[in-house]
């Protein structure tokens, strides 16, 4: 396993494809909520944050805030929950990952 800043060096673009999938990763983390595809069916906020927090390289104090008033976490007990797709809402979903 290696550190996504430090990559070893890779045959073809396979570095100019991971470094674009990076910046698409860390644009979601900074704007949305990720780790639908991570963790099976609900996490911890300190789950969360530090999953956040690898990818953006900084700590977001707002970030359950936020999910939760764009409607992307629920709260159940001690845990929160992604909220599933909704088919019948725009075309478009922000949980890509």
């Amino acid at each position: 396993m290696f550190d996504i800043r430090s990559l070893p060096e890779m045959a073809f673009d396979h570095d100019r494809v991971i470094a674009q999938i990076h910046a698409s990763l860390v644009w979601q983390a900074r704007h949305m909520i990720v780790g639908q595809n991570v963790f099976t069916d609900r996490a911890t906020a300190e789950e969360l944050e530090k999953l956040h927090e690898s990818i953006c390289q900084r700590k977001d104090s707002t970030l359950i805030t936020r999910a939760e008033k764009n409607g992307l976490l629920v709260r159940k007990n001690d845990f929160y929950e992604f909220v599933p797709f909704d088919p019948s809402g725009p075309d478009w979903h922000p949980l890509v990952w």
